[in-house]
């Protein structure tokens, strides 16, 4: 093998003389345009490198917001309709159902609006006391006579029904009335946020683990609480309360058929 490296030594040094004296040879002006050239090449392929950085990055940007922004409208139906956070499978099945088509959002709140865990909230109620419980839900408060008075007419007349009462009465909120539903939705979505330990995910399954969740929702009643409500301290208390639990209630089986994710087929893009 040594032989062999000195065999071939003296082509690669001549090959190297060579190209040294190929420069020697260039005038300065051609010395120069070599530089301008290969200054050109570099800032060029640096330019394309930065160029592919840039639209990586800002697609990542972009697909963070598409999903920040779905999951807060999702996180809206949930409290529009449950009055509680969303559990973390329901919110991913939705949330990659409403990405893949954006026009499924009528769909969804149709599906949450005909779920057992929304129509069992006013089940065996008259008009006056459905639209009661869900300004109870919404807003934490009693409906003012004039509010109650035009919604239950409108539920009489069949305007809306008790599956469209809740989405609607929520889209018409105004000033404190939609403070006060910001906030709950704001609350849900950093609760949801919360839930990401495997056992927390698990705990947070059936009626007793949905009904503190919705205790906590239904604290929030202005700014002041929604601000405490989002406290991280708050936010774990109530998950470790949760969880703690989880081992002494019943979970019920087949709870995520409440909001129709096992039973629900999205239909085919641009439905």
């Amino acid at each position: 093998m040594k032989k062999v490296f000195l065999k071939y030594r003296p082509q690669r040094k001549a090959s190297f003389m060579r190209g040294r004296c190929r420069w020697s040879s260039l005038s300065e002006v051609q010395k120069s345009f070599c530089f301008q050239a290969l200054t050109e090449r570099t800032l060029q392929f640096a330019c394309a490198i930065f160029l592919l950085i840039a639209v990586y990055f800002l697609h990542l940007i972009r697909t963070e917001i598409i999903m920040a922004d779905t999951i807060m409208q999702l996180q809206k139906l949930y409290v529009t309709y449950f009055s509680r956070p969303a559990d973390p499978e329901g919110l991913q099945f939705w949330n990659n159902a409403l990405i893949n088509n954006p026009n499924m959002y009528q769909r969804i709140s149709q599906e949450f609006s005909e779920s057992p865990e929304y129509q069992s909230k006013y089940a065996n109620m008259n008009n006056q006391a459905v639209i009661t419980t869900v300004y109870h839900n919404l807003f934490s408060r009693e409906p003012d006579p004039e509010g109650l008075a035009f919604w239950t007419r409108a539920l009489n007349s069949g305007d809306i029904t008790i599956a469209t009462a809740a989405s609607e009465i929520a889209a018409g909120a105004q000033t404190a009335d939609r403070i006060v539903f910001n906030g709950k939705v704001a609350a849900a979505t950093s609760f949801t946020d919360h839930v990401d330990q495997p056992n927390e995910i698990k705990a947070y399954m059936g009626q007793h683990a949905f009904q503190l969740a919705l205790d906590y929702i239904a604290s929030i009643k202005d700014l002041a609480s929604a601000a405490y409500a989002m406290d991280p301290g708050v936010i774990d208390s109530v998950i470790s309360t949760i969880v703690s639990d989880a081992g002494m209630s019943a979970v019920s089986p087949g709870m995520a058929q409440l909001v129709g994710v096992q039973d629900f087929n999205p239909p085919p893009l641009g439905v």
